[in-house]
């Protein structure tokens, strides 16, 4: 009998997680595609193209707003379980309460190894794969194009570039106006550790000037995205957890500042642990029984804890710079923390007798 309640628990959340995860996915996905369509349009891309490019980016998306799927999943299954007289069921077969509980928080620690894992090894690919397609097929990036000459529009200037015999330098050409003036520029961009070094650069204004003349001192912003076709320094979300992790060590003796790395590897961290976390601190506020007005209240508590930590995540990878505020990415947790502190009174109340109550 208490096997049989257990295996009814974990299928009524399993399934309320599942289900609530696959609606949000598609409900982002949605909203992204409304919001960009028509400039994916506008730039040329095909219906095919920008149908492969959202597929590309779901797993990435799927593992984003998993915290908040976990949250309102769980607590809907919460919700279903104690409608249902389950927690008095519980009682009745010899099992505490808070084995029910502990039905949903496990499956978050599930989830959590799962999201950890996928970021240590196919994750970052599949970024990178999502990255370099949205680059060559839908933002039609001159330098990830196959063909050898490729033009792009940028802030009014129209750009020609050319690929040379040499890997990662590039022959280019622009054309603007300047005071109703046509200014040519040209010279050669070689993509070096993610950045662009420029050499060579020559100005031409037309009519009043037919010839090219050198410029020093002269600087300007390529309309390309040397890091996502480098292949000497991929962005760090192409990099596995594991790897990430040997670099933030490494670079954490060579400066002050917490280095992008760093940044990346916390916040990684952070944001898988935020899927045990929220539904921990929110458990307490779970009404036993299933009246209206507890209910109630456990939404509202929910939603506030959920809104307070996806808020302070944010604005801590905002303000996460240094040593001290790279604490920043682990706000959301201490805030959850005290939440459930809070409501340690409910929590001895719940989880106090399950020892005495292990089945046998």
């Amino acid at each position: 009998m208490p096997l049989t309640l257990v295996k009814d628990w974990v299928r009524v959340c399993a399934t309320s997680i599942l289900v609530t995860w696959l609606v949000a996915i598609t409900v982002f996905l949605s909203v992204d595609a409304f919001e960009n369509l028509r400039e994916y349009g506008q730039a040329g891309a095909r219906s095919g193209e920008i149908v492969v490019s959202f597929l590309l980016r779901t797993p990435e998306l799927m593992f984003q707003i998993l915290p908040a799927a976990i949250l309102l999943g769980g607590l809907v299954a919460m919700f279903k379980l104690a409608r249902a007289r389950e927690f008095t069921a519980a009682e009745a077969s010899g099992l505490g309460p808070g084995w029910i509980y502990m039905v949903p928080a496990a499956i978050a620690v599930v989830l959590t190894c799962l999201q950890l894992i996928s970021e240590a090894t196919w994750l970052p690919h599949a970024r990178l794969v999502s990255d370099r397609y949205h680059a060559e097929r839908i933002e039609r990036n001159p330098l990830s194009a196959p063909r050898a000459v490729r033009l792009a529009i940028h802030q009014g200037i129209l750009w020609r570039v050319q690929a040379t015999e040499d890997v990662g330098v590039y022959q280019f050409e622009s054309y603007g106006r300047r005071n109703d003036e046509l200014v040519v520029s040209r010279g050669i961009a070689q993509a070096d550790e993610g950045a662009w070094k420029l050499s060579d650069v020559e100005h031409s204004v037309f009519p009043g000037a037919v010839s090219f003349a050198a410029s020093s001192g002269t600087s300007f912003q390529l309309p390309f995205l040397p890091e996502e076709v480098n292949p000497k320094r991929p962005q760090e979300r192409h990099l596995g957890l594991i790897e990430l992790g040997r670099l933030a060590v490494r670079k954490q003796s060579l400066r002050q500042d917490v280095s992008r790395q760093q940044l990346a590897f916390h916040q990684r961290l952070s944001w898988a642990i935020l899927n045990v976390t929220v539904i921990l601190a929110v458990l307490p506020f779970v009404p036993r029984h299933g009246r209206k007005a507890s209910a109630a209240l456990g939404v509202l508590v929910a939603l506030a804890i959920g809104v307070a930590g996806w808020s302070l995540i944010v604005a801590g990878a905002a303000m996460a710079t240094t040593y001290r505020t790279v604490l920043g990415y682990w706000f959301p947790h201490l805030v959850l923390v005290l939440t459930g502190v809070a409501a340690s009174t409910r929590i001895r109340s719940v989880f106090g007798s399950v020892v005495m109550r292990i089945p046998s």
